[in-house]
């Protein structure tokens, strides 16, 4: 009676907590420049650079993808779940890599 069980990771994992609180970390926490330049009274340029989103915006997006080999050892109840939760990772990851660039402002 030599019988074989699944192995399966838990959900959330530690690679998936770190990497949400990686990718939510720049909306607190924001260091960077700003200049705008003003022309009768109107905004005609405006510019920012957020540095921890420069930073932690690619480690929240490569911390999604290290979690995309938790999928294979993913209990079947828990894979939408992890899934959902990659996607988030990594979407806000890139949210913050785009606003620390100045490309998207929030």
């Amino acid at each position: 009676m030599n019988e074989q069980y699944p192995i399966y990771e838990k959900f959330p994992s530690r690679t998936e907590i770190a990497g949400i609180l990686i990718a939510l970390a720049p909306f607190a926490i924001r260091f960077g420049t700003s200049s705008s330049r003003t022309v009768n009274g109107v905004v005609v340029e405006s510019s920012s650079v957020n540095y921890v989103g420069l930073v932690l915006g690619p480690v929240a997006i490569l911390i999604g993808l290290m979690a995309l080999r938790l999928l294979s050892r993913t209990a079947d109840e828990d894979r939408i779940k992890r899934i959902i939760a990659i996607a988030a990772i990594i979407g806000i990851g890139a949210l913050q890599l785009l606003n620390g660039l100045g490309l998207v402002n929030f």
